[in-house]
């Protein structure tokens, strides 16, 4: 059994590790993990060993090195969230994704009551918890036994006991055993179907919203058909997809324009209509009218060439007296180079797969409809 804790997901946090606190570990390039401090033990990893009686009165948040000073950990006060990514796995688990979207969709919120079936590894029903804590409450349904005793002790430990009801049961044969008290049930069930009517039962008179979750489309088709036939409306089938998007910074090379003449004249509009005029003029007069610009072409390229050595000078003065300032004169040399930086956004080419559908319905009792 666990220790049971005083700190609670839901309630006041300390600002101290405790004796009996669960703490979610972040440690340097590795997965979030769970801790249940109890003084006398030690947390191991590969960056060395860390005694729970060391940890005991240091601060959340603070990075505590290990024994031989190789690496470190951090500890994090609990969430429903931060759970979900560092829990023990009992069963296949619902994800961030999916249950932002459940309790969006069934408009949970303090003293909202929900029923569920299919506790599991209690991923979700922490998230339930804290959506509908302190005044409202969560009741949730495990076939499995062993499962259900595990899941209870998880919640005392986290402090949830008040707002957590756990029962082992099977809701497609025994129903939830519940009536009018809920505002909203949540199924994952493999057969969805057989306990519609059960759902539709703990719904308060007023109604309430009811959503189903299953990894097979024909276990979709088949919930929605008797969701339809039960008088529920608004049945809507959804799957949440996590696309993470890649955002960096790139050099590209200014596009460079070739003249259309050879001339030193800068207004290129102007030489494309000289262009234009010789084109058409078969006179003398409008053979020197394009020759004249070419002409003057050694002069131009003289004082260009003249120009070089101040322009060189000028650009090596202004390195000189920016070159505390590292943006700056990468910038001067992009430009110098006749490049430039560009942020740039692309998805990346792999995204995280298929987890399951979400199936809500909006169901309201007959004599509620009928008025």
């Amino acid at each position: 059994f666990f220790p049971v804790s005083a700190m609670s997901f839901t309630g006041p946090l300390h600002l101290l590790i405790q004796d009996g606190d669960t703490c979610i570990v972040y440690q340097p390039a590795a997965a979030l993990s769970f801790l249940t401090i109890e003084a006398g033990k030690v947390f191991q990893n590969r960056h060395g060993t860390f005694r729970h009686s060391e940890l005991i009165g240091q601060p959340f948040g603070k990075k505590i090195f290990s024994h031989n000073k190789r690496g470190w950990i951090m500890m994090v006060h609990p969430t429903s969230a931060l759970w979900t990514s560092s829990l023990p796995h009992r069963t296949q688990i619902l994800y961030q994704t999916d249950i932002a979207m459940i309790l969006t969709q069934l408009g949970l919120k303090p003293g909202s009551v929900v029923c569920e079936s299919g506790t599991g590894s209690a991923s979700l029903s922490h998230g339930l918890a804290q959506a509908v804590a302190p005044h409202g409450h969560l009741y949730t349904f495990e076939f499995h036994e062993q499962r259900a005793k595990a899941a209870e002790e998880e919640f005392k430990q986290h402090g949830l006991q008040d707002v957590v009801t756990v029962q082992h049961r099977d809701v497609c044969e025994r129903g939830f055993g519940l009536q009018g008290c809920a505002d909203a049930v949540f199924l994952d069930l493999p057969k969805p179907w057989l306990a519609v009517d059960a759902a539709l039962e703990a719904l308060k008179p007023a109604g309430g919203r009811i959503c189903s979750f299953s990894p097979c489309i024909e276990q979709v088709q088949r919930t929605s058909d008797k969701l339809r036939q039960a008088g529920c409306y608004d049945v809507t089938t959804m799957e949440c997809l996590e696309r993470e998007f890649e955002i960096k910074t790139v050099e590209i090379s200014e596009m460079k324009t070739t003249p259309l003449h050879s001339g030193g004249d800068s207004d290129s509009s102007s030489a494309v209509q000289r262009k234009r005029k010789a084109d058409n003029d078969d006179t003398p007069e409008g053979a020197a009218a394009v020759a004249a610009p070419a002409a003057s072409a050694p002069t131009a390229e003289k004082e260009a060439a003249s120009s070089e050595p101040a322009a060189a000078a000028d650009s090596v003065a202004v390195q000189v007296e920016d070159k505390t300032e590292a943006e700056l004169v990468k910038r001067q040399s992009s430009s110098a180079t006749g490049r430039r930086s560009l942020r740039v956004v692309r998805p990346l080419l792999e995204m995280k797969g298929h987890t399951g559908f979400l199936t809500f319905a909006t169901f309201h009792h007959k004599s509620i409809t009928q008025t």
